[in-house]
């Protein structure tokens, strides 16, 4: 790769094969993409003072330090190798002598790499000097970018699509930008000391316990896409907010929230942040978001054949079921296909303990296994369900619930409440805030300090527990999020933000033992509604898309966590009967694992039609699909990213298993962003039908190919390589295989 730099003005330009860089004099920062028949950038030129901010900056005192003029004859551009591979660095420095009586210095790196010619790394230096005395550090503002949507095929500057990283809100992650659009995306933990607060002003407010994500959010238009990031490999106290100024222009940067108190002459250091710009929508940043953490040391395991078994959850019975009832479901489980279960909330006694419920068990541990074999025995593979550091203890709920009235949904459907061993023993192993009382998670649970090495030999003890004696086959460890800051002196932290790193530390001590006592157990971790948090992604080897509340939410995330995960990556369709119509088994074609919670006695949550059919005719429909799954396994096939999941129409996806190609078309407008809220698919169900010309990418010219619907198994025509158009008319869904003509 060779990089070249040109002075422009008092400004400074460089350039790869892929990327041209521009830097001004006041480190406004632009970056424009080769699309190999001209250069493109979704930056806007030429801001105005107002909205014009460096690059980088830091906040100091409540001041931002921002007016910093390049010093452009230091620059510095050389040949670099770190663990991303081969590339060359660029060196910039800047001295900002307005915003304080002292000057404050900047270095700026930006890194290009062989492997990623996409994509830029960025870190930054200050130099505090004497601005360094009693003063505070609030934050450093990263990868501060301006972008105008008309630059890249729209009609207005916020003509795009977002995707949001953050788990801090049940919104879907997918979103469309309006005029007025701001969401902070916050990667911390909301209504907690952490700094997360409670944020009355989003549209659909917040709740207590949500938190961590995905540090990355990607913006994208017709014709291309930015996304901005960081590379830590373990939990970072950031935000990655993205504001609409009055329809003008949109915003977005990466904030690192700091709790320094620099001393005299201090050189502070930034995260590595990222931006990378990408073609179609943002499966492309969150590959190479991917691909950059595992070059830095940082695996996701390989999902196991069991992680794609379809799947029943005990849920549809709610909180009360009995052996009886699992018992009684198995039959029609089989007839069906599955051969998957999961023994959902309420099994157990106490949330931390993790023992058998006396009152469903009243023989304790001994009559519990009894019932794990007779599971076994009829073919079974039997997970269980948990919530990963939390306990319960002695919180008052009701008194919590007066002050954080949001979180009455999650404590409802939740209610129960058994004072735990665990916390009566070790009252003083939970995260406090610093006026000593616990925080709690959304269901009014306490969180587990995970950098106290008795906690982790805690779960270390249940999960070999779980898996050597009762011989449990899984997990799924729901409401998985982040933990919140801890300010206990007894826990001796370096930072009160020790506990939201060392959280994923429980998570790794309970996959490790599972899989030394069950080396095939399928481990998940559900993150109800929202994203996933690398620093725990990689001790699971299932994914899930997380209550989802229609297709086409479901649809989304099925595609997000196969570029997080990989393009053969099991992604289970959580609850089947939550979306579209309670029984849309079309979403096998976007290579999801199907999951039911259906029950004999009609007791499971549903929609529409799926919730007014009787249990013999559901499970007829549900053993036809289910068949189709397992017939062709299209879960374990590779992803195939040809299609932007919002602008080409209709929707489409493709999945390469062996020498065919499986194209799932769905036509119809985006349908769902807040969870439970069905009023917009309501709106929007009746656009579900697509009659036109439809276009299969991915084909040889040379070559010709059937097309047959797999579903309703009939032949649809041949088409050539060269001419991959096809006439149609679909309502709802349409699923082919295409198959080479000898």
């Amino acid at each position: 790769m060779i990089l070249q730099s040109n002075c422009k003005g008092d400004g400074l330009v460089f350039q790869s094969d892929r990327l041209r860089v521009r830097v001004e004099s006041d480190l406004y920062f632009q970056v424009e993409y080769s699309t190999g028949e001209g250069w493109k950038s979704p930056c806007v030129a030429e801001p105005p003072k107002e909205r014009r901010w460096p690059l980088h900056y830091l906040v100091l005192d409540q001041i931002p330090v921002a007016g910093f003029r390049l010093l452009t004859d230091d620059t510095v551009c050389e040949p670099c190798r770190t663990a991303l591979g081969e590339g060359m660095r660029i060196s910039l420095k800047a001295v900002d002598s307005k915003s304080f009586p002292s000057p404050v210095g900047i270095t700026l790196r930006i890194e290009v790499y062989q492997e990623f010619p996409t994509a830029l790394v960025v870190r930054s230096e200050f130099d505090l000097g004497e601005a360094a005395l009693e003063t505070s550090l609030q934050e450093i503002s990263l990868n501060n970018l301006l972008l105008d949507g008309r630059r890249v095929g729209g009609q207005t500057p916020f003509d795009m699509w977002v995707y949001n990283g953050s788990a801090e809100l049940r919104e879907h992650c997918l979103q469309a930008l309006t005029s007025q659009y701001y969401k902070r995306n916050y990667l911390g933990v909301l209504e907690s000391f952490d700094g997360g607060g409670y944020q009355p002003e989003y549209r659909h407010g917040s709740q207590p316990g949500f938190g961590g994500g995905t540090p990355v959010v990607s913006i994208w238009g017709r014709e291309l896409g930015l996304a901005i990031g960081h590379l830590e490999r373990s939990f970072c106290r950031c935000s990655l907010p993205i504001q609409v100024d009055d329809g003008r222009s949109v915003s977005l940067r990466l904030v690192e929230h700091r709790r320094d108190v620099p001393e005299s002459e201090a050189l502070i250091q930034s995260i590595d942040s990222l931006i990378v710009l990408h073609e179609g929508d943002f499966y492309n940043a969150l590959e190479t978001y991917r691909k950059m953490l595992a070059a830095k040391g940082v695996t996701f395991p390989d999902h196991p054949d069991q992680a794609y078994e379809p799947q029943w959850d005990s849920w549809g019975f709610r909180e009360d079921f009995t052996s009886e009832d699992i018992l009684a479901t198995v039959p029609h489980l089989k007839e069906m296909g599955v051969r998957s279960i999961t023994l959902d909330d309420r099994w157990y006694d106490a949330t931390g303990d993790w023992l058998p419920r006396k009152d469903r068990f009243p023989g304790g541990e001994e009559e519990f296994v009894t019932f794990i074999q007779q599971l076994h025995a009829e073919g079974m593979k039997v997970r269980l369900w948990t919530l990963p550091a939390e306990v319960d203890g002695d919180a008052d709920v009701e008194k919590w619930l007066s002050a954080h009235p949001s979180a009455i949904t999650e404590v409802q459907k939740h209610s129960y409440h058994c004072a735990s061993r665990f916390h009566q023993e070790h009252p003083d192993w939970v995260v406090v805030g610093p006026d000593g009382q616990a925080e709690l998670s959304k269901r009014g649970n306490c969180f587990c300090c995970g950098s106290l090495p008795e906690v982790r030999e805690h779960f270390r003890k249940v999960t070999r527990r779980m898996f050597e004696t009762w011989r449990i086959d899984g997990l799924k460890q729901d409401a998985v999020y982040m933990c919140s800051a801890c300010y206990s002196d007894d826990h001796e932290h370096v930072s009160p933000d020790e506990a939201s790193s060392d959280y994923a530390e429980i998570l790794r001590v309970i996959y490790e033992t599972a899989l030394k006592y069950r080396p095939e157990a399928v481990i998940l971790n559900c993150p109800c509604g929202t994203t996933l948090t690398p620093d725990w992604m990689q001790w699971q080897n299932q994914s899930i898309s997380p209550d989802p509340w229609t297709s086409w939410v479901n649809r989304g995330i099925v595609k997000q966590l196969k570029a997080l995960f990989g393009p053969s990556a099991a992604v289970v369709l959580d609850h089947i009967e939550l979306s579209d119509e309670g029984m849309d088994f079309s979403l096998i074609g976007v290579g999801g694992v199907p999951a039911t919670r259906i029950t004999p006695t009609g007791q499971e949550k549903s929609f529409g039609v799926g919730a007014t059919l009787r249990f013999e005719e559901k499970k007829a429909i549900w053993k036809r699909w289910i068949g189709v799954y397992l017939d062709l396994m299209l879960s374990q096939g590779e992803y195939l990213n040809l299609y932007d999941l919002v602008y080409d129409i209709p929707e489409t996806h493709v999945i390469r298993k062996g020498d065919r190609l499986y194209y799932a078309f769905y036509p119809g407008e985006p349908d769902g962003i807040v969870a439970d809220q069905r009023e917009l698919y309501d709106e929007k169900k009746g656009t579900k039908q697509f009659r036109g010309t439809l276009e299969f990418r991915g084909l040889e010219e040379e070559k010709k190919y059937s097309v047959f619907d797999y579903e309703n198994q009939r032949e649809l025509g041949i088409l050539e390589g060269k001419q991959p158009f096809l006439q149609a008319e679909i309502d709802h869904h349409l699923l082919v295989v295409l198959s080479e003509i000898a």
